[in-house]
């Protein structure tokens, strides 16, 4: 029986309710941004985070899934700040398997979510979807939340426990790639 029905919980809201704390973590370092500044540290660790992470092959692991490579996309953003941002040295483990894969999809494609409240923050410090928020443009536009969602809840067999050891991780990964920007 799957553990989401018995619980009356989607998998979906169990993850949220087993990653608060990481999440937390990660939305407390990433910010407001008031100022350009802040925005910049901003950049410089999702550099670090998405080098790390978007080499990831959900397929590799089993899951019909595959993210979406910012990484390109935040180099250009960082040159438009003038901003050096080295990526993330080492890479992220690779998944063992389904379960793991939607773990750390789970990160990747929910930062998609958040991404359009920080797309508009940037707007709002001068910058657009051609100057230093190139990435936030991509990710905004991103209509693959839903279908995450519907991998997340179908997928068999599942291992919650390899799908919030996996999201934490990531949570974990990018909580570092953000804490240790240091000024730029």
């Amino acid at each position: 029986m799957n553990i989401a029905v018995a619980a009356g919980k989607t998998r979906r809201m169990q993850l949220r309710e087993a990653t608060r704390a990481a999440h937390q973590t990660l939305d407390d370092l990433v910010g407001n941004w008031p100022y350009l500044a802040d925005y910049r540290r901003y950049l410089a660790g999702q550099r670090r985070f998405r080098a790390a992470i978007d080499d990831v092959d959900p397929a590799a692991a089993g899951l019909v899934w595959s993210i979406t490579p910012l990484s390109t996309a935040l180099a250009d953003d960082c040159a438009d700040l003038g901003l050096g941002a080295e990526p993330a040295r080492g890479t992220f483990p690779r998944p063992q398997g389904p379960s793991e894969a939607l773990g750390v999809c789970y990160v990747v494609e929910g930062s998609a979510l958040g991404a359009r409240l920080l797309h508009a923050r940037a707007a709002e410090l001068g910058l657009s979807d051609g100057f230093a928020a190139r990435h936030l443009a991509i990710q905004a536009s991103s209509g693959r939340w839903r279908a995450f969602l519907d991998l997340l809840e179908d997928t068999e067999p599942f291992d919650f426990g390899a799908a919030v050891a996996s999201a934490n991780a990531a949570f974990a990964l990018a909580a570092h790639a953000f804490g240790s920007v240091g000024d730029v």
